[in-house]
């Protein structure tokens, strides 16, 4: 048996990311609440926390992205699932109508898809207002 096999071995030093750094210490900073939105969509874009971006940016780093999804409001979310509710609700009653034998009621059908028409273009002004 040769030396070689008697030596322990190495020991694994993990390696330095984010997640292993020290980030205990705490800098407080204020800003104006348009510059704190622009902030939180810059970060949103990358994807990557605020956090990682200011100090990406302080110290003169690129901000690595932290694979997170961009996170959507709450309210948007409530609206959306509204949007799918209505939806299936006209599929299952387009579905029933056929089974039965019945002719749907194309009109009130057609209300329906118009008022998720109507919702949907409201979600999508009030993106594009919100990301301006």
């Amino acid at each position: 048996m040769g030396i070689s096999a008697l030596r322990a071995p190495k020991p694994r030093t993990p390696k330095t990311t984010e997640m292993t750094i020290d980030l205990s210490r705490r800098i407080t900073v204020r800003y104006r609440p348009e510059d704190a939105m622009r902030l939180e969509r810059e970060a949103r874009e990358l994807p990557s926390s605020v956090g990682a971006l200011i100090r990406a940016r302080s110290l003169k780093k690129q901000p690595k992205p932290t694979g997170r999804k961009p996170s959507v409001d709450a309210p948007l979310m409530r609206q959306l699932a509204g949007i799918g509710n209505n939806l299936n609700q006209v599929t299952h009653a387009l579905h029933a109508t056929r089974h039965r034998g019945n002719p749907p009621n194309l009109e009130l059908l057609l209300e329906k898809i118009q008022a998720v028409e109507q919702t949907l273009q409201a979600i999508c002004i009030a993106l594009a207002e919100r990301n301006k």
